[in-house]
Parts: structure tokens; C-alpha cells; sequence
């Protein structure tokens, strides 16, 4: 399997090759730059020096979250497919999660474009399977609207948030805020009444959130996103590492050396002698075990 991720590796980092003004926005940052990073070279932007990097981030988390969401809104409840087509609702609430994320703990894993895609696509697709399979039963909508105990909706709102969050596991997409996602697809009535056409409205949805942060989040001094597909790199290659059995630590080096200065002073202990010169051999040993392990390590 290893060999298989391998090959899908470009053998170095193309991002490096495109305008500094393009491959910022895409997370990349030159191996040598380090935290917090020198903003976007224009004004406004490059007067943010100037600010403490705290408030830098309070600022654009505020600016990043409200657009986002007003922008899903926008595009929900406008003359758009989604809205005359689809009869949306003005936004699935658990973008509300995936913000707080993206925009104010961008460094997360969880919060990286992977997770965020592939976590509200898979659980909005495991909710939708196994809710289409209860409301076979006629009076599903009937129990879900008015809002009291029923079996159907009781067992399938744990069922589909449950498998959503399996499906994420085994996929390596864990988004938290996803699981919401898998949740209203059983629950909420303007959901179970889209059906299939929630996929599109949760990947649209997703697609929104993610352009615009890799948009705000890299204006600063911060960049997002960290990573695209895991936190190891996926655009390189990684330098193959000697093999283990050359790498000494510094206690087999220190063996090593002890060994060594046992035989070059001929100091063998037998049952009817004791150690000798202890003062003297404490003191070489000191200075010959320095120079073995500075040698060795």
C-alpha cells in the first residue's frame, strides 16, 4: 500500500514553480520561511505587521466565518438550482461547526480541506442511504413533524449519525462537525424531504466554506491549509532514510565505548583480585567515553 501512496507522489513540490501571489493561496510557503509568516505584500495587508498576531486572528476568524456563511446563504436562497430546483434549506447548520474550524483553528487536522470535503459528503451520504431505507414507512413524515416519540426517527437519527462517524473513521475524513450532518439527514424534515438532493447542497456547501478560507487565511501571516490530503506531505516525496541498523543511539554508542576501554586496559576481574587504580581509570575512562561518544554520535 505504501509503495501504491509513493507513486502517487510528484517528485517535487510543483507549487514552488507557480507565482509567489498563486502558491500562497494554495498553503505553500517556502521551506525556509518560518511562523508567523510575512503577509500578502500589498496595503492593507502588509500593514497587519504592525498588529499583535492575536488580533490578527480574531479579526480575520470573525471576517472568514461571516462571509462564509452569508455566502452559502446567498447562493441557498437565491434564483439558483438550489433553491428553485432543489427547494434548499437557507443552510445546512452544521457549516455553523465547520466554521469555527476553518477559520479559527485552522491548524487542526480535522479542519483541513480532506476532512471538510470528504467528511460532510460521506456522512450526508451514509444519512440519506439509511434514511431512504425508514421512510419506506408512509408515516415517517408524519412522526417526524410532530415531534414525538417514535420509533423510526428515534432508532434513525442514532443510526445515521453512528455509521456517519464509522464511515469517517475508516475513511480517514473525521470532520466533527460532519456528524451533524449525518444527524439531519434523519431528523430535520427539510432534509429527509430533499433525499438525494442534499448531496449537492452539502458538497456546494463545503466547496463555499473552502475557497473562501484558503482565500482569508492566507492574507495574513497565518497559511491554510496546512496540508491537503494528510499531515505528511503528499506533493513530495519523502528523502528515504538511512536503514535502522547504521543509526547508533547515544546509550549503544556509550556501550560501545565502555566495551572498548575495558580491553584497552586489560581489566579483567578475578575471584581473587579487585579493581585497581579506581581513581586513575575513573579519570581516563571520563575523558576517553567523551571522545568515543562525540566520535560515535
Amino acid at each position: 500500500m505504501e509503495s501504491c501512496i509513493d507513486s502517487l507522489k510528484f517528485s517535487r513540490d510543483y507549487r514552488a514553480s507557480l507565482p509567489q501571489y498563486l502558491s500562497r493561496f494554495t498553503g505553500y510557503r517556502p521551506i525556509d520561511d518560518q511562523l508567523p509568516y510575512e503577509p500578502l505584500g500589498i496595503p492593507p495587508f502588509i500593514w497587519l505587521k504592525h498588529i499583535p498576531l492575536e488580533v490578527e486572528v480574531w479579526l480575520f476568524a470573525w471576517i472568514g466565518a461571516f462571509t462564509s456563511i452569508l455566502l452559502i446563504e446567498a447562493i441557498m436562497i437565491t434564483n439558483t438550482a438550489f433553491h428553485e430546483v432543489y427547494h434548499s434549506p437557507i443552510i445546512i447548520t452544521s457549516f455553523g461547526a465547520s466554521a469555527v474550524l476553518v477559520f479559527g483553528a485552522i491548524e487542526s487536522p480535522v479542519g483541513q480541506p480532506r476532512n471538510v470535503l470528504f467528511g460532510h459528503f460521506i456522512s450526508a451520504l451514509v444519512g440519506t442511504c439509511i434514511t431512504r431505507l425508514f421512510v419506506l414507512d408512509p408515516n415517517y413524515h408524519q412522526e417526524l413533524s410532530r415531534n414525538d416519540f417514535s420509533g423510526n426517527v428515534f432508532v434513525n437519527g442514532a443510526l445515521s449519525m453512528a455509521t456517519s462517524l464509522l464511515a469517517m473513521l475508516v475513511t480517514g475524513t473525521v470532520h466533527p462537525p460532519a456528524g451533524a450532518t449525518g444527524l439531519n439527514a434523519a431528523v430535520e424534515s427539510a432534509v429527509v424531504t430533499l433525499s438525494w438532493r442534499y448531496l449537492p447542497v452539502v458538497l456546494a456547501s463545503a466547496l463555499i466554506m473552502l475557497g473562501w478560507a484558503m482565500i482569508i487565511n492566507n492574507l495574513g501571516r497565518r497559511r491554510y491549509p496546512m496540508h491537503w490530503w494528510t499531515p505528511r506531505s503528499i506533493f513530495v516525496r519523502e528523502p528515504k532514510s538511512e536503514p535502522e541498523e547504521k543509526i547508533l543511539s547515544k546509550a549503544e554508542c556509550s556501550v560501545m565505548a565502555l566495551n572498548d576501554l575495558l580491553e584497552r586496559m586489560h581489566l579483567v576481574r578475578s575471584p581473587s583480585s579487585r579493581w585497581e587504580k579506581v581513581s586513575t581509570i575513573n579519570s581516563v575512562g571520563r575523558s576517553f567515553m567523551s571522545g568515543m561518544v562525540d566520535e560515535c554520535c
